[in-house]
């Protein structure tokens, strides 16, 4: 009896053991794979997340410069509309009459009567010069010293008209092909309008850089 008690417990202690190795190697390999695992799946998301943002950035800065480059070039081309007015075309004799006659119908009256288109007149001072001019002067005409309006035109396109309100008959010499020179001769108070000893002198002269007229001296008292 005593021997096989000790059979029995030598038994029960071999099983214990090889339950026991069993069980570290199991938990052995476990660690293993867990630790092999681990850095596996973070070089495969490094490997992934990298090349996928720099192919995102790349593809917002290529974006982003191309509606940078759109929205210049809408700035631009409407700087452009804005200060031609127009699309060019090369001026001509009959261009710049019907710029004249189309502007020359909306310039205000005078306080009687309406301006009178004199073409001839206008198609005498080289209408495509870098800045001409047109008189305009009412069809009925009462004194000597009747309201006027002088239009310019720059490259045979209307600008703008020298003044607001009509003037005092203006003298107009031409400097060169951009420039010219305004004289105007207005009664002072008590004198008569045909014998004027008021003057006012003005030069106006197209600049390419600011594409407008500029304007030196003075304009003729209301």
């Amino acid at each position: 009896m005593k021997a096989s008690s000790s059979h029995a417990a030598n038994g029960i202690a071999l099983l214990a053991s090889v339950v026991v190795l069993a069980g570290c190697n199991q938990s052995g390999d476990n660690d293993n794979s867990q630790a092999t695992g681990q850095p596996t799946s973070v070089v495969t998301k490094s490997s992934t997340a990298t090349p996928s943002s720099e192919s995102e950035l790349a593809s917002a800065d290529s974006s982003s410069a191309i509606v940078e480059s759109d929205e210049q070039d809408a700035d631009s081309d409407g700087k452009t509309a804005v200060q031609q007015g127009k699309p060019q075309e090369s001026c001509t004799d009959n261009i710049a009459a019907r710029e004249y006659q189309d502007h020359a119908a909306e310039v205000p009256p005078p306080s009687s009567g309406e301006w009178d288109i004199d073409l001839s007149s206008f198609l005498e001072n080289q209408p495509c010069a870098a800045l001409s001019w047109a008189v305009l002067v009412p069809t009925y005409i009462v004194d000597g010293n009747p309201p006027t309006q002088t239009m310019l035109f720059h490259n045979g396109r209307f600008i703008k008209t020298v003044s607001q309100e009509p003037t005092y008959p203006p003298y107009i010499r031409r400097i060169d092909d951009s420039t010219i020179n305004v004289t105007w001769d207005w009664p002072k108070p008590g004198e008569p309008q045909a014998a004027p000893t008021g003057r006012s002198v003005a030069t106006f002269r197209w600049d390419d850089q600011s594409e407008s007229v500029v304007m030196e001296g003075e304009l003729p008292p209301d």
